[in-house]
């Protein structure tokens, strides 16, 4: 694998870790609220079990997002109605556009690229190769640049819990440490 293949990997692998994880927010802002229920006792283990290896550091001084930022993720409160009587409901959010969130991420590039060449330096590129060759051929390859809707097919496979993705994605990750 050369530099330029391995770049998009690394881009894409990155987006695909901070899409899923918009996504998860999403889906938990989406869930009826459970105001005046009791609150479950918190177990910290068991809330963080599966998210050990989790490198958020990863994604620092990349605003990918810009001024797109989905309300979810920032703002519990986004999208919720007011109490008071009659209040008008708050406005949706406007529809993410996965092509420009694309498109910014990738121009982030130029800004990125000692981070990408420490990993590409360090990277098991047999390794790589072997766990891009297990993925599904039928997909648009990782390996060089995505629109939204490539990007949409990598991203369903992925919040599917596909094994052969969240290794890839996860071994990438790790590389950026």
């Amino acid at each position: 694998m050369d530099r330029r293949r391995f770049y998009y990997l690394f881009a894409n692998a990155g987006c695909l870790a901070e899409l899923g994880l918009n996504e998860v927010a999403r889906t938990l802002a989406e869930l009826p609220s459970q105001a005046g229920a009791p609150a479950a006792p918190a177990d910290d283990g068991d809330l963080m079990a599966g998210f050990e290896d989790l490198d958020f550091g990863a994604l620092d001084d990349l605003p990918f997002f810009g001024d797109q930022t989905p309300a979810a993720v920032g703002e519990p409160d986004a999208g919720v109605p007011e109490q008071s009587g009659g209040a008008a409901p708050a406005p949706a959010p406007a529809k993410f556009d996965i092509d420009r969130y694309l498109q910014m991420a990738y121009g982030y590039e130029e800004q990125i690229a000692g981070r990408v060449d420490r990993a590409f330096a360090r990277a098991d590129l047999a390794r790589l190769e072997t766990m891009l060759g297990a993925l599904p051929d039928a997909l648009p390859p990782l390996t060089g640049a995505l629109d939204g809707a490539g990007m949409q097919l990598w991203l369903d496979r992925y919040l599917a819990d596909e094994a052969d993705i969240g290794d890839l994605v996860t071994e990438v990750r790790r590389l950026d440490n």
